[in-house]
């Protein structure tokens, strides 16, 4: 077997898994974007912006853990190819998570895509619309999103329900606004 690259988790042997390693677990979505997008979309961001946040950690031992690929995405059950595991299964599927990886991690963190900040990419609220987002915007909203979850991890505060709050708001391109939250 292939050893790790870059801490990924999936590719280390067991024996090479540092104590109290920083795992960061990309969550993402197997679902519509419009026609033009593919369905893996958001686990593709999540897993990005994971992978370049591990990157500009500090943290001594940092594992990338593979992503998450299924949600709880009913409301695009109408279009074929959405994978949806429902609220209680995907929150079972998380508790389970860092059930495990609490046995030998030393912290866990979940980077997860906000739908909010894919709308703040275009004005119609559409991931790579022609009619609105530049490739410039996207790179500039991947670059805040990765500023954003840095904070969080190296400067946020865990609230009363174990979520990072606080450093890192979510990120909103310069000059864009973010379409009415759903």
């Amino acid at each position: 077997m292939p050893r790790a690259e870059a801490g990924e988790l999936a590719r280390s042997v067991w024996p090479e898994i540092p104590k109290a390693a920083l795992v960061l677990v990309p969550v993402g979505s197997t679902e519509q974007h419009g026609p033009h997008l593919p369905l893996g979309t958001d686990s593709v961001i999540a897993e990005t912006v994971a992978r370049r946040t591990a990157r500009q950690l500090t943290h001594e031992h940092v594992l990338l853990a593979p992503c998450i690929t299924y949600g709880a995405s009913g409301e695009h059950a109408g279009f074929p190819g959405t994978v949806s595991i429902g609220h209680e299964a995907l929150h079972v599927l998380l508790v389970e998570t860092v059930r495990s990886l609490s046995l030998w991690a030393g912290r866990v963190v979940f980077v997860k895509l906000m739908a909010h900040g894919v709308r703040a990419v275009s004005p119609s609220g559409v991931l790579g619309d022609p009619a609105g987002a530049t490739a410039e915007e996207g790179r500039a909203l991947l670059r805040a999103m990765v500023s954003a979850a840095v904070r969080l991890i190296t400067e946020g505060d865990v609230d009363a329900r174990g979520r990072l709050a606080g450093a890192g708001d979510t990120p909103r391109p310069a000059g864009r606004r973010t379409a009415a939250r759903s």
